[in-house]
């Protein structure tokens, strides 16, 4: 999926990682490509399995910023013609 949004530009696809294809998350671990103004960077949407944030959408390496932001509705969050990402 390609979206751009106030001058971002963001790739969406399913994580076609070993660890992925290991754990069978191939349909559930996302990774999220974004570029503005010529900088580049990427993370991977995953799953929670363990802990407080079990079964939420969480950016990896980014659970401890979560557990300290309320938690948004999921009309909040949807993006027209996609999949909510919270469960």
């Amino acid at each position: 999926m390609h979206v751009d949004r106030d001058g971002w530009h963001f790739t969406v696809l399913y994580s076609n990682s070993a660890r992925a294809h290991q754990l069978g998350k191939t349909c559930d671990w996302v990774i999220i490509f974004y570029e503005r103004d010529g900088h580049e960077d990427q993370c991977t949407v995953v799953t929670e399995h363990v802990g407080p944030l079990t079964g939420q959408r969480v950016v990896r390496g980014w659970q401890t910023e979560g557990l300290e932001m309320p938690m948004p509705q999921e009309s909040e969050v949807k993006i027209p013609g996609s999949v909510p990402i919270i469960a």
